[in-house]
């Protein structure tokens, strides 16, 4: 059973690892990726899995109760904020090219006029989605860093 539990880590941190990948990829264009909201639902169904096994004592793991529900207090609140985020860039979007009369090059002009910046899509992405995907990103590394150090 340690070798299900260790492979359960590994897919954990990979899916962690993910959604920190999209985050430093995407910065300076911010928008959220389908790998980062994959990877932060996995993250969060393999943690658990993680503790439902160290609680069912297949494994020799010693669960801290406290440690756990942080972490996973932390994982929903990276898959709230990219949610949020997410829905933010794509009402940024159906907005912008509303306001163009749907012309994309149109669009594309007067967004990047507007803050600087442009995402993939060419738009704009608004600071709060930005400020947004940046704490999720945070909220990923605090995770890896409690899981890490906190023993």
């Amino acid at each position: 059973m340690d070798t299900v539990y260790g492979i359960f880590i590994v897919l954990h941190l990979l899916s962690w690892a993910m959604v920190l990948g999209g985050w430093l990829t995407t910065m300076r264009n911010p928008q959220v990726t389908a790998g980062m909201m994959h990877g932060s639902f996995a993250a969060f169904l393999f943690g658990i899995i993680l503790t439902g096994l160290a609680m069912a004592d297949s494994v020799g793991r010693n669960l801290d109760h406290m440690k756990i529900g942080i972490k996973g207090i932390v994982a929903l609140a990276v898959i709230v904020l990219l949610a949020v985020a997410k829905r933010q860039l794509s009402t940024a979007t159906s907005t912008t090219e509303a306001i163009a009369g749907g012309a994309p090059a149109a669009a594309e002009t007067a967004a990047a006029g507007a803050s600087g910046s442009t995402s993939a899509t060419g738009t704009a992405a608004p600071s709060s989605a930005r400020m947004l995907i940046n704490l999720a990103g945070i909220l990923v590394v605090v995770n890896v860093a409690i899981a890490v150090l906190w023993t």
